[in-house]
């Protein structure tokens, strides 16, 4: 006789399932490859009585359902009137279906379908993930430092090295100080010459410099003709101009009298009057170089 391994009523049938009482297991495939056998109700006793009962074998079962698939279909669809009673077989996969609920509990999760022994799922009273991890940072520690402690490695060395102070690291017998009053006088000379290129620098307009900082031809001309002093004292080139073509084809008056008179070019006032002599030599000059 086979063992029931679960009863109850059914919550609903189907021509190929059965849908078992909501207390069943969640867990998937439970109880794929047993027996399930109607018992009453609807589907479940026969006018003969319980030999008349219809009993399927399992093939499938969702736990989050209860929906067991069985093989072959029914005879007549169980319904919610329906008992029932699940028969383990030795087909059966209830062991497997343990091992499935175990696997999914802590503190054994499966870590990439695989069921380990890692850090984070090791019970607190068999070792602490702090604890494992501090003890192993301290190993590591230990064999990465030894190679700086023991004498004659290079390690020990480097370390000697470092730790010492930067005054004993120089050779005094082959050190020699900085001119300290030459660095000074070089810095100041420096200084000095690049503020006389700032200076020149600052003169140049922006880059790319602006139309308005750009003298035009006219303004060029302008400050050429009118430079102060230009041809004599007190006389710019623009005056000089004025009285030598006054001079060249201005009209003349007075010529072999004692006053010479050059008109401007428009005759338009006097630009030269001369006091001459005999002999036309000039004595003295008044010049009008407006």
């Amino acid at each position: 006789m086979l063992p029931s391994v679960r009863t109850g009523t059914a919550q609903a049938g189907a021509a190929g399932t059965i849908t078992l009482d909501s207390g069943a297991s969640a867990i998937d495939s439970y109880y794929t490859g047993c027996i399930v056998q109607t018992t009453g109700g609807t589907g479940g006793a026969g006018g003969s009585g319980s030999l008349n009962n219809q009993a399927r074998v399992i093939t499938a079962y969702v736990g989050s359902t209860k929906v067991a698939t069985i093989s072959p279909s029914w005879e007549t669809n169980p319904d919610s009137t329906t008992t029932f009673s699940v028969l383990s077989t030795e087909f059966a996969t209830l062991v497997l279906a343990d091992v499935v609920g175990w696997r999914g509990t802590a503190p054994n999760t499966l870590q990439s379908g695989r069921v380990d022994s890692y850090v984070g799922a090791m019970a607190a009273s068999v070792i602490a993930a702090a604890t494992f991890a501090a003890n192993a940072l301290d190993a590591v520690w230990a064999t990465l430092t030894s190679g700086l402690t023991t004498a004659s490695t290079i390690g020990k060395l480097l370390v000697d090295n470092v730790n010492a102070t930067i005054s004993s690291r120089l050779a005094t017998a082959s050190y020699t100080a900085p001119d300290n009053a030459t660095i000074a006088a070089i810095a100041g000379y420096v200084d000095t010459e690049v503020a006389a290129i700032k200076a020149k620098t600052d003169l140049i307009p922006a880059a790319p410099a602006a139309v308005a900082d750009i003298p035009t031809a006219a303004q060029n001309a302008a400050g050429l003709l009118d430079l102060a002093a230009g041809i004599e004292t007190g006389i710019t080139p623009r005056q000089g101009l004025r009285l030598m073509l006054a001079a060249l084809v201005g009209k003349l008056s007075g010529a072999a009298t004692a006053t010479v008179t050059i008109r401007d070019t428009t005759d338009s006032k006097n630009r030269v009057v001369a006091a001459c002599d005999a002999d036309g030599n000039r004595s003295a000059v008044t010049l009008d170089a407006s």
